[in-house]
Protein backbone atom coordinates (compact mmCIF):
# COMPACT_ATOMS: atom_id res chain seq x y z
CA UNK A 1 0.00 0.00 0.00
CA UNK A 2 2.79 2.67 0.88
CA UNK A 3 4.60 1.75 -2.26
CA UNK A 4 0.95 2.05 -4.19
CA UNK A 5 0.12 5.20 -2.88
CA UNK A 6 4.17 6.88 -3.27
CA UNK A 7 4.02 5.75 -6.88
CA UNK A 8 1.26 7.46 -6.90
CA UNK A 9 2.24 10.62 -5.47
CA UNK A 10 5.23 11.05 -7.35
CA UNK A 11 3.76 10.21 -10.70
CA UNK A 12 1.78 13.75 -10.00
CA UNK A 13 4.96 15.34 -8.66
CA UNK A 14 6.42 14.68 -11.86
CA UNK A 15 3.48 15.81 -13.99
CA UNK A 16 3.15 18.96 -11.89
CA UNK A 17 7.00 19.75 -12.51
CA UNK A 18 5.92 19.28 -16.68
CA UNK A 19 3.71 22.23 -16.12
CA UNK A 20 5.93 24.36 -14.06
CA UNK A 21 4.48 23.77 -11.20
CA UNK A 22 0.94 24.80 -11.66
CA UNK A 23 -0.85 21.87 -10.82
CA UNK A 24 -0.60 21.08 -7.56
CA UNK A 25 -0.13 24.14 -4.54
CA UNK A 26 3.15 23.74 -2.89
CA UNK A 27 1.13 23.35 0.81
CA UNK A 28 -0.52 20.46 -0.55
CA UNK A 29 2.28 18.76 -1.60
CA UNK A 30 4.01 19.57 1.68
CA UNK A 31 1.12 18.02 4.14
CA UNK A 32 0.73 14.84 1.61
CA UNK A 33 4.69 14.21 1.55
CA UNK A 34 3.89 14.62 5.69
CA UNK A 35 1.01 12.18 5.67
CA UNK A 36 2.97 9.63 2.80
CA UNK A 37 5.71 9.20 5.28
CA UNK A 38 2.74 7.99 8.13
CA UNK A 39 1.13 5.23 6.14
CA UNK A 40 3.92 2.57 7.29
CA UNK A 41 2.64 3.42 10.39
CA UNK A 42 -0.72 3.31 9.43
CA UNK A 43 0.35 -0.45 7.81
CA UNK A 44 1.76 -1.52 11.36
CA UNK A 45 -1.56 -0.56 12.91
CA UNK A 46 -3.44 -2.58 10.50
CA UNK A 47 -1.52 -5.88 10.96
CA UNK A 48 -1.75 -5.50 14.55
CA UNK A 49 -5.54 -5.09 14.59
CA UNK A 50 -5.74 -7.74 12.08
CA UNK A 51 -3.51 -10.26 14.50
CA UNK A 52 -6.07 -9.03 17.69
CA UNK A 53 -9.37 -10.04 15.72
CA UNK A 54 -7.35 -12.92 14.81
CA UNK A 55 -6.42 -14.52 18.17
CA UNK A 56 -8.89 -12.83 20.66
CA UNK A 57 -12.09 -14.24 18.80
CA UNK A 58 -15.35 -13.23 20.41
CA UNK A 59 -13.66 -11.88 23.34
CA UNK A 60 -13.08 -8.79 22.62
CA UNK A 61 -14.88 -8.83 18.62
CA UNK A 62 -16.81 -5.47 18.95
CA UNK A 63 -13.77 -3.40 20.34
CA UNK A 64 -11.45 -5.27 17.22
CA UNK A 65 -14.16 -4.70 14.73
CA UNK A 66 -14.28 -0.96 15.43
CA UNK A 67 -10.51 -0.82 15.58
CA UNK A 68 -10.03 -2.61 12.16
CA UNK A 69 -12.45 0.07 10.94
CA UNK A 70 -10.88 3.10 12.06
CA UNK A 71 -7.39 1.75 10.59
CA UNK A 72 -9.57 1.45 7.03
CA UNK A 73 -10.87 4.91 7.43
CA UNK A 74 -7.39 6.16 7.90
CA UNK A 75 -6.57 4.31 5.00
CA UNK A 76 -8.81 5.44 2.81
CA UNK A 77 -8.16 8.75 3.86
CA UNK A 78 -4.64 8.30 2.46
CA UNK A 79 -6.19 7.63 -1.07
CA UNK A 80 -9.17 9.97 -0.89
CA UNK A 81 -6.16 12.83 0.03
CA UNK A 82 -4.73 11.91 -3.37
CA UNK A 83 -8.15 11.62 -5.21
CA UNK A 84 -8.40 14.99 -4.74
CA UNK A 85 -5.37 16.30 -5.62
CA UNK A 86 -6.04 14.63 -9.22
CA UNK A 87 -9.52 16.44 -9.20
CA UNK A 88 -7.73 19.51 -8.51
CA UNK A 89 -5.23 18.47 -11.02
CA UNK A 90 -8.01 17.84 -13.70
CA UNK A 91 -9.60 21.01 -13.24
CA UNK A 92 -6.36 22.51 -14.18
CA UNK A 93 -5.75 20.78 -17.36
CA UNK A 94 -9.59 20.75 -18.89
CA UNK A 95 -8.78 23.73 -21.09
CA UNK A 96 -5.97 21.35 -22.62
CA UNK A 97 -8.45 19.14 -23.47
CA UNK A 98 -9.12 17.76 -26.79
CA UNK A 99 -12.29 16.23 -28.92
CA UNK A 100 -10.75 12.96 -28.47
CA UNK A 101 -10.64 13.57 -24.44
CA UNK A 102 -14.38 14.07 -24.29
CA UNK A 103 -14.71 10.09 -25.24
CA UNK A 104 -12.25 8.59 -22.91
CA UNK A 105 -13.27 4.77 -22.55
CA UNK A 106 -13.00 4.11 -19.21
CA UNK A 107 -13.24 0.58 -19.47
CA UNK A 108 -10.67 -0.21 -22.02
CA UNK A 109 -8.14 2.33 -21.77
Amino acid sequence: MEKQIDKIFNTLLELNEEFDNTLIDPNIIKEETENISEIKDLEEVLEKRLQHLKEDKREKVVKNIVLLHSSLCDIEWQYDQLHDIIRIMMGKLAPLATKEDEHIDLENE
